[in-house]
């Protein structure tokens, strides 16, 4: 996390849009892993397995190395594909089970907690929650790139890269 903090904010386009949105995604994973140590009980085993998300990365980091003419070749439909489908499962469907269970440990040692471990982890459970809208945000335009290579979208590639540089 901390070296692709790093990497985006010393080596890539700062005005980039998307690269802003890495940026927070980043400083809040790297803010929320820390309070979860300071929490204690399951929360920084939960917070590890929330690392899995991370499996996407590889994916999207090849699938970025293509050009948009070449996104309708074998390997870089192959990286998207891999990118929709990790994504789908570890961000959007594992994410908010975690976010449930981060809730529900508060539930139980609110009681026994002291009053600054109560409020980081309601603090780590705020970061999960602007975290996942954030991730929901990126899965809303790759379902509308998935529409478009399946012919039913109305957004071409461009358009959607378009998008991220406003």
């Amino acid at each position: 996390m901390s070296y692709d903090l790093f990497n985006y904010i010393f080596y890539m386009d700062p005005s980039d849009k998307l690269n802003k949105q890495t940026i927070w995604h980043h400083i809040v994973v790297i803010l929320g892993m820390s309070l979860t140590l300071y929490v204690g009980y399951g929360f920084p085993s939960e917070a590890n397995f929330l690392l899995l998300c991370e499996i996407s990365t590889p994916f999207v980091n090849y699938r970025c190395m293509y050009k948009k003419e070449e996104m309708g070749n074998a390997l870089p439909t192959f990286f998207s594909l891999m990118m929709f489908v990790l994504f789908t499962i570890v961000r959007v469907i594992l994410f908010p089970i975690m976010m449930y269970y981060q809730t529900e440990s508060y539930y139980y040692t609110r009681d026994i907690s002291s009053f600054g471990r109560n409020t980081a982890t309601l603090i780590c459970i705020a970061l999960m929650g602007a975290l996942y809208l954030l991730q929901l945000f990126w899965y809303k335009i790759m379902l509308v790139g998935v529409m478009k290579a399946c012919g039913s979208g109305k957004k071409s590639r461009s358009d959607i890269d378009d998008d991220f540089k406003e």
